[in-house]
């Protein structure tokens, strides 16, 4: 670094470079942004997820936040009991 500029560089110029060095780092590393309020839904009814306004907004959220499409209608689907998996199969 120091050859690309003609500098002969000292134990001092060494030890700024280093601070230098660690600061920048620690202040990309170390991010205090703003806390986010999230709303998390607990318990939520059978009724309420077949609920147009309750599941319109919530499967555009998931949208945006990149789940899959094939994901989102997964969890919403109906049967009349959980699909078997695969280890449950071989038995």
């Amino acid at each position: 670094m120091f050859a690309r500029h003609g500098i002969e560089p000292t134990d001092e110029d060494f030890l700024s470079e280093l601070n230098h060095i660690v600061e920048t780092t620690v202040q990309e590393a170390i991010s205090f942004e703003a806390p986010q309020v999230r709303i998390v839904y607990k318990n939520v009814a059978h009724e309420s997820v077949q609920d147009p306004a309750f599941r319109g907004p919530l499967e555009k959220l998931m949208q945006r936040r990149g789940v899959p499409i094939a994901v989102i209608k997964s969890l919403f689907a109906i049967s009349d009991a959980a699909p078997a998996t695969a280890a449950a199969t071989r038995l």
